[in-house]
């Protein structure tokens, strides 16, 4: 039986640790581009292993959870200045309806951070600070059991 999820239940963890929730997860994607062999005057081709690529990941709407917010940002500035050149692993998990058994894992190998965007502080708010971040992975692996 399938289980529900709505918005609101992902979790980030950035090299094992929970850092972050957020609303909305996009560009959990990976893409594959075969070879393609023509041999001879064989009227169709033959297609083989290529390459293949990650697309870059979008976390929308996220909070931080302690003062890891500060640490993703700080990491960001870090790596653009040239100042460390480690790339982190971050691992999003998709939490079911009840928030807390899993729906989906998915492992961001050797993320290389290409946007980090507060959004929208406003001094007449009461919501928490939000903000966007997107990572660039090397590679990705997904487990899902929906």
């Amino acid at each position: 039986m399938a289980r529900g999820t709505h918005s609101g239940h992902f979790l980030v963890e950035m090299d094992g640790v929970s850092v972050i929730e957020a609303t909305e997860v996009t560009g959990l994607k990976k893409v594959h581009e075969p070879v393609e062999i023509k041999t001879g005057n064989r009227a169709m081709p033959t297609y083989a292993r290529g390459k293949s690529k990650a697309e870059p990941i979008t976390l929308k709407h996220a909070f931080a959870l302690n003062r890891s917010g500060r640490e993703i940002f700080q990491y960001f500035n870090a790596y653009c200045a040239g100042l460390l050149t480690e790339k982190r692993s971050f691992r999003v998990i998709q939490l079911n309806e009840d928030g807390f058994s899993t729906h989906g894992v998915y492992e961001l190998i050797d993320c290389v951070p290409k946007e980090f965007a507060i959004e929208g502080n406003k001094a007449d708010g009461s919501d928490a600070a939000y903000y966007t971040v997107v990572l660039q992975p090397t590679d990705m692996f997904i487990d899902t059991d929906g």
